[in-house]
């Protein structure tokens, strides 16, 4: 039994591709090991230790179909092994995409898709990784199936479909597959193995699989909306898509410039930070890559190909406008995080292509180094992320249980509501991102997971199911916590009230309240009518 099946995999996948499969595969376990054997939350886990998913107000109506082979539970072994088997298929798209046939190249290009910072923020989400990694493998899929010499209409329907697949589940890898698109022409450029008429007819297919692929994905959008009864969301300008005016246009063309000069140099000159070892490295990538691609054009002859070099110049171009081209769609997108982010991976690949192909041995080592390099910078800053998540969960659990400790002894019954005033002592806001301290993301910087009170009461209620005596006492009464609208789940395993804000705003401007002290003081935690008050500072009433 199943001695065939081993059988095609012996004599039928080459081994170009079982490199590239186990290469990432087997580097990105080796990399991410920590965080798929030790639970390592985040703020937003703390809501998703079971969640469907289905967050279609945010237009990602595929998401909870994607999530769905894992469970809907947050297993981190689950979801990491799951998602290194798709980034690793998608290495072997991408290994197919380039004709990568140097068995070096093959595993570097595995282990820089396993380890690209990317990923491991995405890791930080483990709950729904796997399913933003079966986007990133559906947009490499698009990509492979609509190359410049495909006329199958088969082909291009597929393509299509995956593109729609890969927007409904996170809209940021349809920027991989753009960008993975661009670097597949501009090495068909250099290669010169097309003519003009034939690049530009692609270029036109592209432009209309593209425009169709959106346009499919936002009609299924708006039908599950309408089916279900949901609303967009406000986050990022989702529910203000197509707002976008001609004068808003310098703004974001703008922001596109200062979002890949922020992704390469990590730092701001000029504000006295040292300059990071992430922006040594990408300095020197970037004179590589510029290197390597004059010299390409040079080696190729396709300097004498105006057409053609124009329209070389023109994909180096728009590679940064595709990166962000989700900054175009809405008037009030601002946020790009590092995951949104991804598809400059594509570029390191190819630079290092184009070396094995045009440059002497010492160059195309040189390359090699430099990415074993920022390979290697890539898996240690992984792990020290884990690290200080790993920090911050002790450190929260260790508060909230002692904190339970202390409500316990404070709950007279009398209770109905918990009051959490203010926000954590040295918790930084999670909007803040010092990328110059570790090269791409923040969360080193929290304290605990007990910012503020949405955050202590979902720790409260889903890591230690703690209730007030008054809801034991009188079952018949149904407590309630209201998230705020970025909670889109809220569940609470617990019986207790948050209090109305009316309430809650007399309440927490009280002499009562005021005298306390911050915690973990001794008096931190207190009675004070029918509420259980923790304060962390002074808070100033939210205005109605």
């Amino acid at each position: 039994m199943g001695s065939n099946v081993i059988g095609f995999f012996r004599k039928r996948v080459s081994a170009t591709r079982k490199t590239a499969f186990l290469s990432a595969f087997l580097f990105g376990l080796c990399v991410h090991l920590f965080k798929f054997t030790n639970t390592l939350p985040n703020l937003d886990s703390l809501q998703n230790f079971y969640s469907r998913q289905n967050v279609l107000a945010s237009g990602r109506w595929f998401l909870e179909i994607a999530c769905a082979p894992s469970s809907f539970f947050d297993l981190p072994w689950v979801t990491g092994i799951l998602s290194l088997v798709w980034i690793a298929l998608a290495t072997i798209l991408i290994v197919e995409i380039f004709r990568i046939q140097n068995p070096v190249l093959v595993a570097l290009t595995g282990f820089f898709m396993a380890s690209f910072p990317a990923v491991t923020e995405v890791f930080f989400y483990q709950y729904t990784a796997d399913g933003y990694m079966l986007a990133l493998l559906l947009a490499s899929v698009a990509v492979y199936c609509t190359q410049i010499p495909e006329h199958r209409i088969s082909r291009w329907i597929c393509g299509a479909v995956c593109l729609i697949l890969c927007c409904g589940i996170y809209q940021s890898y349809v920027s991989f597959a753009l960008v993975l698109a661009i670097a597949y022409f501009i090495r068909t450029l250099l290669e010169m193995r097309y003519d003009t008429k034939t690049q530009l007819r692609w270029i036109a297919k592209q432009a209309g699989l593209y425009g169709v692929s959106l346009a499919a994905d936002f009609g299924v959008w708006k039908l599950c909306m309408l089916l279900q009864h949901v609303e967009p969301t406000n986050y990022q300008g989702i529910d203000r898509l197509g707002t976008l005016q001609i004068s808003g246009l310098p703004e974001k063309i703008k922001q596109v410039v200062l979002e890949t000069g922020f992704y390469f140099l990590s730092f701001v000159p000029g504000r006295g930070k040292a300059v990071p070892f992430w922006a040594v490295l990408h300095v020197i990538f970037l004179l590589f890559f510029a290197g390597i691609l004059l010299y390409s054009i040079r080696q190729s002859g396709l300097y004498s190909k105006k057409s053609q070099l124009a329209l070389l110049f023109a994909a180096a171009a728009a590679i940064p406008f595709a990166a962000f081209m989700w900054l175009f769609a809405t008037s009030d997108m601002t946020y790009m995080g590092f995951r949104m982010k991804h598809s400059f991976c594509v570029l390191y690949i190819l630079a290092a292509v184009l070396f094995e192909q045009f440059t002497r041995l010492r160059w195309k080592n040189a390359m090699g180094a430099l990415l074993a390099v920022m390979i290697l910078s890539n898996s240690l800053s992984a792990n020290i992320h884990y690290f200080y998540f790993d920090r911050m969960w002790d450190k929260s659990y260790a508060a909230a249980a002692e904190m339970v400790m202390r409500l316990h002894e404070a709950d007279d019954g009398a209770a109905k509501y918990l009051v959490i005033v203010g926000r954590e002592a040295n918790a930084t806001s999670p909007n803040y991102i010092d990328k110059g301290s570790m090269g791409y993301y923040y969360y080193h910087q929290l304290n605990t997971l007990l910012r503020d009170e949405e955050n202590t009461a979902l720790f409260l209620g889903n890591v230690l199911e703690f209730s007030l005596k008054y809801y034991t006492d009188h079952p018949d009464e149904t407590p309630n916590f209201v998230p705020s609208e970025t909670s889109r789940h809220g569940h609470m395993n617990s019986r207790f009230s948050r209090m109305e804000d009316a309430a809650r705003a007399q309440l927490i401007v009280s002499d009562a309240v005021r005298t306390m002290n911050n915690w973990p003081a001794r008096d931190s935690v207190r009675r004070i009518g029918d509420a259980l008050v923790v304060k962390f500072s002074d808070e100033t009433p939210k205005k109605q």
